[in-house]
Formats: C-alpha cells, sequence, structure tokens
C-alpha cells in the first residue's frame, strides 16, 4: 500500500512529486502512474531501497514493490550520474539487484523520462514502466537521486549483473 504525499509536499503535483529523503521516499509521477524510491537500510548496515511502482491504463492498474532492492553505487556510477546532471551525457542507468534497472532519459526540453524493471527473481516477477519529470523539476530531482544514491554502499553490480548505457 502506497503512503500518500499530502499535495503542500509536492515540488510538482502533475509529474514530479519528491519529498525529502530524510524519512519519506522520493515519489515521482502522478496518483495513478508513479515510480517511489526510499532508502530503507537492513539489518547490519546493509543499503537496501524499498520501491513502489503504480502503472493504471484504460482503467487496469498494474503495482509492484519490492522492500529489499540494492542500487549499484560504484564510483563508474557515481560518475555516470554527476555527468548526467551536468547535461554530459544523455542518459543514465543504474543496475538494481534482483534484474532490474533505472534508466534516465532526458530530451530536448529538459524532461527526464525515467524507466524502469522491478523484479524478483524468487518471485519469478517483474513490472516495466515509465515516469516524467518535467524540466523545471529536473534540477531538484536529480539532486535529491544524488543523495539517494550517495548514500548506497553497494560497490559493484547487484549480483554480478551490469547493463552498459555506453
Amino acid at each position: 500500500m502506497t503512503r500518500p504525499v499530502p499535495p503542500s509536499r509536492l515540488a510538482s503535483p502533475a509529474r514530479h512529486g519528491s519529498v525529502p529523503l530524510a524519512h519519506s521516499p522520493m515519489r515521482i509521477g502522478r496518483d495513478d502512474n508513479f515510480l517511489s524510491i526510499e532508502s530503507c537500510p537492513l539489518e547490519g548496515g546493509y543499503p537496501a531501497c524499498r520501491v513502489e511502482a503504480l502503472a493504471t491504463v484504460s482503467g487496469r492498474r498494474f503495482s509492484a514493490s519490492h522492500d529489499r532492492l540494492m542500487l549499484e553505487s560504484s564510483e563508474q556510477v557515481k560518475q555516470r550520474f554527476a555527468d548526467f546532471e551536468a547535461f554530459k551525457r544523455e542518459h543514465f542507468e543504474v543496475p538494481l539487484s534482483e534484474g532490474g534497472w533505472l534508466l534516465f532519459e532526458r530530451d530536448a526540453r529538459g524532461y527526464i523520462a525515467l524507466r524502469y524493471r522491478i523484479g524478483g527473481r524468487q518471485a519469478s516477477a517483474a513490472m516495466e514502466g515509465a515516469v516524467v519529470v518535467e524540466g523545471q523539476c529536473a534540477g531538484s530531482f536529480c539532486r535529491e537521486f544524488g543523495v539517494l544514491l550517495s548514500t548506497q554502499r553497494f560497490g559493484c553490480s547487484p549480483c554480478g549483473l551490469s547493463r552498459s548505457d555506453e
């Protein structure tokens, strides 16, 4: 179940509703189509994220959540993200554990399409989707995601998987 974000805390209710990462998830999208990412370390300090997604189309709802995903946070991934944030690259990908990924793509207007795949190997299930961050919210979104990425300590590719965006 998704925790609603009060409208007063949304950066732009239409597309990018992100809130501070201290104890609240980063939420991108609208009520009927969103991706939520929250840092929630596991016992022993292992870096993990809770990721939730909801997509609604033609009255049908698709949803997925995973409370133990890990983002690859190697120096190479952090550098590629810094290049993306500085407009030095148009796309950037972060591998997730369980065969998932986050793919950031910026268009000429400055909008960021965030495509995602949330998977669960043991459940043999996955969901793919996309949300959009409007251009005027892209800077704050990148800053928040940069904070999230810097708090992860997972320096190698999760489960030996790697997808290259080069």
